[in-house]
């Protein structure tokens, strides 16, 4: 059923309004497309196992320009989809 007050709600049949809330999020400046493979995060959860910390994301993707993610998603690249989250 889609678009009722009460469900029951399947995800798969909800994907458009999920692209067009992360495409709003990303404009909005609150998310972007992270490019990284698995094979690198998993790099990067060894290190931090090695060092004996908790795997942060080191947001390398983060300030990719948005010529550069556009060539990237052109050229077939898969992407993730990260909330930009600010800590202190």
């Amino acid at each position: 059923m889609l678009g009722g007050s009460y469900g029951p709600y399947t995800q798969s049949q909800r994907l458009s309004i999920y692209k067009t809330e992360a495409e709003r999020l990303i404009e909005e400046g609150h998310a972007y497309h992270c490019f990284c493979t698995s094979k690198r995060l998993e790099l990067l959860r060894k290190d931090a196992a090695r060092r004996r910390e908790g795997m942060k994301y080191d947001g390398k993707c983060r300030d990719l320009s948005k010529s550069e993610v556009k060539q990237r998603t052109d050229n077939g690249e898969s992407s993730c989809i990260r909330f930009k989250v600010v800590t202190r």
